[in-house]
């Protein structure tokens, strides 16, 4: 891994200009599903060559990396109206927004009866106005994860799973006084593959043609048809410092994972509070309907106007998610996971707690410089051990990352927690809006035209199951 070296400092590379600054103090913030910002403290004489840079070329919303002894952290835009200089002083103020600020430069008309997220975003993408290309490409997070490391341990999956705990593996016994670490990474990453290979079922491919949606935009901005073509379809939207506009759920992405073993001795993070304790999002089921459509069968016959409607649960929580109004989304499957994906999301929001890193004392801080909202944090359950207060171990997500640094003083890291929901369960039908009859599919409703009963009721494939009635 790369090694940060905080001799290095904090400093800020301007692509466009080449300028290169050093930083006395920088604050940043990153929340889930909210823009990215950091506030820096530069010299008054570095503020002034800046501002003269801007003024010669005519530049605004000029890309910048941030790194952190010589790491980078993340990829901003700046506005030279956000510098604040007081003549006198020896310092000023500058603040770094997110590209993402980058789509309220323009806007949209373009009605699609029905699109695919994949097209939808790229053209919206296209009519960005970003001279300086803050934003490089487009980059959809799709089945699997991201990362080489996740994908071959995908691969043994369930040989981690089936392995007995209890036992040792030939490295764990070998590995002398060592073995207890050994054994504990062993169930870190088992952990943390698990999860993820939960997780991964829950976004199809996203150009896939049951995956669509309708939308019409009229001199929308930018950024409101990119956050409702989003919306709609659960995904969520970020810029990774190569200049990538990411698409998809953060949690796919596998960028780190925080193993804390809760003994000094083995940790490579150094924590300065642990304020965690297991908890979870109170909404345990999440219920939506999506839009009406005619579908069309084998011969050329149209349905009457079918709409979908799905749910997604778990066993945790005591409240119901339900979207009021219709989504645009038309397919079955698109909307089933769509009440999936927000159920994880409303798990990893809730709020566990937070642990607070100190980033100059830990060996591996390099990894702290890369958090990402959606990153893994394993904790073993023996971190009760070195508390003074009741807290829990367990697999946690971040939601929230805030950096505070003063190269004279310090630099600490704190790392707000959400949670994992474990056995989600969900499903999904058809409903005719002018009967509410129900169907468990399109081909269930073209079925029903041919096969009723004396009665007049529809049947499936000849018998009745109750086991997936919509209203138990």
């Amino acid at each position: 891994m790369t090694s940060c070296n905080f001799q290095n400092g904090v400093e800020l590379r301007f692509l466009r200009t080449g300028v290169v600054l050093r930083v006395y103090e920088v604050d940043i913030r990153i929340e889930r599903d909210r823009f990215i910002h950091a506030r820096a403290t530069i010299s008054t004489e570095a503020a002034y060559l800046l501002s003269d840079r801007h003024d010669e070329e005519n530049l605004e919303y000029e890309p910048v990396l941030l790194s952190i002894g010589g790491v980078t952290q993340g990829r901003y835009i700046f506005d030279p109206e956000e510098m604040n200089i007081v003549q006198g002083e020896e310092q000023a103020t500058i603040t770094l927004e997110d590209p993402l600020h980058l789509f309220n430069r323009g806007t949209i008309t373009k009605t699609w009866d029905s699109v695919t997220p994949n097209v939808a975003i790229r053209t919206i993408w296209r009519e960005l106005d970003d001279p300086h290309r803050a934003i490089t490409g487009l980059h959809f997070v799709e089945e699997g994860l991201e990362d080489e490391v996740s994908r071959s341990n995908r691969q043994v999956i369930s040989d981690i799973y089936n392995f007995d705990m209890d036992g040792e593996t030939l490295h764990e016994q070998y590995s002398g006084d060592d073995r207890y670490r050994a054994k504990i990474a062993r169930a870190f990453e088992s952990a943390t593959v698990w999860a993820g290979e939960q997780i991964l079922d829950l976004t199809p491919g996203i150009d896939t043609p049951n995956y669509e949606g309708g939308f019409t935009f009229e001199n929308t901005p930018l950024l409101e048809a990119l956050m409702t073509v989003c919306g709609e379809f659960g995904l969520t939207a970020w810029v990774k410092e190569d200049g990538k506009l990411w698409i998809g759920l953060p949690e796919l992405t596998y960028n780190e994972i925080i193993g804390i073993y809760g003994d000094p001795d083995r940790d490579q993070f150094t924590i300065r509070e642990y304020n965690v304790t297991q908890g979870h999002s109170h909404i345990n089921r999440v219920v939506a309907k999506g839009s009406s459509h005619l579908y069309p069968d084998d011969n050329g016959r149209f349905t009457a106007n079918l709409y979908p409607e799905a749910e997604a649960w778990v066993n945790d929580g005591d409240e119901v998610l339900a979207f009021d109004e219709p989504l645009r989304i038309r397919s079955q499957e698109a909307l089933e996971k769509f009440v999936r994906t927000t159920l994880v999301n409303e798990y990893a929001s809730y709020k566990n707690g937070n642990i607070v890193f100190n980033g100059l004392a830990s060996e591996r801080n390099a990894g702290l410089v890369k958090l990402s909202i959606g990153d893994s944090i394993i904790v073993s359950q023996r971190i009760g051990e070195h508390c003074r207060r009741d807290v829990d171990g367990g697999h946690f997500v971040i939601n929230e990352i805030h950096h505070q640094i003063n190269t004279r003083v310090g630099w600490q890291v704190t790392v707000s927690l959400g949670g994992v929901p474990v056995g989600i369960e969900s499903k999904s039908y058809m409903v005719d809006r002018q009967n509410l009859d129900v169907y468990r599919s399109v081909d269930d409703y073209w079925q029903e035209e041919e096969e009723e009963d004396d009665d007049g009721w529809w049947v499936f494939d000849g018998n009745a199951d109750d086991n997936w009635w919509p209203f138990w």
